[in-house]
């Protein structure tokens, strides 16, 4: 249907028949909203309050305005989106539904209304690569201004037409200071009615729900999954995966496959994980493997599966809203935090706080560590599918799938990949079952292409053996080592090269580099440590902080460079002054007789200060122009400015002069 598309969402300027101003009874603009069914309309909370009548206007011509009050809003703390029932349908097939897809670098289109009156607009805007809010919602970074009318507005995709979520206008605290853009899934987490117009596969698969199978066991797709869960959990791999999700590195130095939980070299994080929502980063550096988490949950150990299925909940921006809250059975379950309607009530970010883990099994969800939800975009278990399976399933996800699954059968694996690979969106993704998988050698090459692409991964194998030992070579250890030798690379370039152009400058004249020389110093012991323990560290996959490391290197790569510009000219500028003072010296001895004492002398102390190393510029300068001045005052000639032409390149003349003084120097000719 052509609403469904998103009329306007691949370039088109017309209206799409969906976009709806909300007009207040008193002829303020509220902002917009999107006709999502024929009596519903979703907006922005701020635009009504609960009860509320306002005006639905559309922006299709010649479509009646309708009449709507406004029976679901949730608070900007708790979803900040509104549902406005219609008295009367909106116009017919006008209707659009919203896709579940992922969210991070993707390019939309919103249709507002920032005038009173009058077509709406359409704005351009990019979603940012980190979740902004405890429920998901990322920034929006418009290309032109962001005006109030377009808050409640739909985001449609750029590339597929869909309408990928709601605009919530900028809020005045400083962790949501700007529009952002709240997911269809994160909408219909709060908005329970919601979930009925979504459209697109949820972002959990069906085998790894809460409440699922045993690890290992077989689900077919669409059958519910049901099964009793277990009440207890294991603290510590709940933190390793509560802090990957928010892009702790302590979640990435602790691979949770290298010791079982309970064996003598269990590794247990010293004290509880303080890690921020924004602390995440979708990587988009090529070879950069520290995106990539491998864990091991064996088929038989239910108290850790347990705990995987709890994370996915609680990262799934659907089920952790409201909405999922209020699922039967185990979903109700609380953790740390609160239930996840609590977190997602938050006005801010959660951060994760957790007790320091004990061993063993605990039960009960008093001190059970919490996940921060929407940070998840897609989970799959790839227990006996193939390959191609999980492409089509991420591509989906990306939306680069203009088909859709049941009507995929006529094009090739390598197309799928291609589109996944031309998509300028990421997503993070879980995998669970890597290694029983119908292919794991191919599904592997698959995963190495998204890490080259950016996706951030948590992959779950069953088994130790080969397959876990390939995808830690391949996935950690070789992008850390190329990672770690481009660190080095750069550090001998800043420590080598940079370092002896800064210290031949610095020898020259004198200059204020104390910021590029305590860079330097930072760089030579990152250097040093690079050759010592971290290094071997790296090495093995276990990653330290390079990220701040390359930060120290880029930073004193920065001001060497920004001190080596400012000296260059200083240096020019000591040369100038050196010809300037020699031409005034050579000048004045060829004016003069006799020795002149005074014009030696401050000749001299001239000369001492330019050749001194490392030159004070400024007193040099000022030296300079003492003789210099010295030497007018005296009737001595000026130098010759640089682009006069020399007597010898003086062009003939046989016209006599008239009121110059004659060649001999006497009186002017009459």
């Amino acid at each position: 249907m052509e609403a469904e598309g998103g009329v306007g969402g691949r370039g088109s300027e017309e209206a799409p028949p969906w976009a709806v101003r909300v007009r207040r009874s008193d002829g303020t603009i509220a902002g917009s909203g999107v006709l999502v069914a024929p009596e519903w309309v979703l907006t922005h909370a701020g635009a009504v309050v609960e009860g509320e009548y306002v005006t639905a206007e559309f922006a299709a011509p010649r479509v009646a305005s309708r009449r709507a009050v406004a029976e679901h809003v949730c608070a900007a703390g708790a979803g900040g989106v509104a549902l406005l029932r219609l008295h009367r349908p909106g116009p017919a097939g006008a209707a659009s539904a919203p896709h579940r897809l992922s969210v991070p670098r993707r390019r939309v289109r919103i249709y507002g209304f920032p005038a009173a009156d009058g077509a709406g607009q359409w704005l351009a805007a990019e979603t940012g690569a980190v979740a902004v809010g405890a429920d998901g919602r990322v920034r929006l970074a418009p290309a032109e201004r962001f005006d109030a009318g377009f808050g409640g507005a739909g985001a449609v995709d750029a590339v597929t037409g869909q309408i990928v979520g709601v605009v919530l206008p900028g809020d005045t605290g400083a962790d949501r200071a700007g529009p952002c853009l709240s997911p269809a899934e994160t909408v219909a987490g709060h908005l329970p009615r919601a979930a009925d117009w979504t459209r697109g596969w949820p972002a959990v698969d069906e085998r790894l729900r809460v409440g699922g199978p045993a690890p290992g066991g077989h689900v077919a797709d669409g059958d519910d999954p049901g099964g009793p869960e277990p009440a207890a959990y294991e603290p510590q791999f709940a933190v390793r995966l509560a802090q990957w999700f928010v892009g702790d590195p302590r979640g990435e130095r602790h691979p949770d496959h290298h010791a079982d939980r309970a064996g003598p070299g269990a590794r247990t994080p010293a004290g509880p994980p303080a890690a921020q929502h924004h602390r995440v980063r979708t990587a988009r550096r090529p070879g950069d493997g520290r995106q990539v988490k491998i864990s091991r949950v064996r088929a038989e150990d239910l108290l850790r599966a347990a705990t995987l299925r709890r994370a996915l909940l609680l990262a799934d921006r659907e089920r952790s809203g409201p909405a999922g809250a209020s699922a039967p059975g185990p979903v109700k379950g609380a953790w740390a935090n609160g239930s996840p309607a609590a977190q997602v009530a938050a006005p801010v970010a959660t951060p994760v706080t957790a007790p320091a883990p004990a061993r063993g099994p605990v039960r009960g969800p008093a001190t059970e560590p919490a996940t921060a939800p929407g940070f998840l975009d897609l989970a799959l278990d790839a227990t006996g599918r193939g390959t191609r399976w999980v492409a089509e399933r991420v591509a989906d996800r990306l939306g680069v799938l203009p088909e859709g699954l049941e009507e995929f059968g006529g094009t090739g694996y390598d197309a799928t990949v291609e589109r996944i690979l031309a998509a300028p969106a990421t997503l993070t993704l879980v995998v669970v079952g890597v290694d029983e998988a119908a292919d794991p050698d191919t599904l592997l090459g698959l995963l190495d292409r998204l890490r080259l692409h950016g996706v951030r991964m948590l992959l779950v194998f069953r088994h130790d053996g080969a397959c876990i030992a390939r995808a830690q070579s391949q996935l950690v250890i070789e992008p850390a080592q190329e990672r770690q030798a481009r660190l080095v690379e750069a550090l001998t370039e800043i420590t080598g090269t940079l370092a002896d152009a800064l210290h031949e400058r610095m020898a020259v004249v004198r200059a204020d580099c104390d910021r590029a020389l305590d860079a330097l110093v930072r760089a030579y012991a990152v250097r040093a440590a690079m050759a010592g323990a971290l290094g071997v560290a790296t090495g093995r996959g276990e990653h330290p902080d390079l990220g701040r490391f390359e930060r120290v290197a880029a930073r004193a790569e920065r001001h060497l460079r920004e001190a080596v510009e400012r000296l260059d000219p200083l240096i020019e500028r000591r040369a100038e002054l050196i010809g300037r003072l020699d031409s005034y010296q050579v000048l004045h001895q060829q004016a003069v007789d006799s020795e002149d004492l005074a014009a030696e002398d401050r000749y001299g102390a001239a000369r001492d200060l330019l050749h001194a190393r490392p030159c004070d510029l400024v007193a040099a300068e000022a030296a300079v122009r003492e003789y210099t001045d010295f030497i007018d005052r005296l009737g001595g000639h000026h130098p010759p400015p640089d682009d006069a032409p020399s007597s010898d390149d003086a062009p003939p003349t046989d016209r006599p002069p008239t009121d110059g003084p004659d060649q001999e120097g006497g009186e002017p000719r009459p």
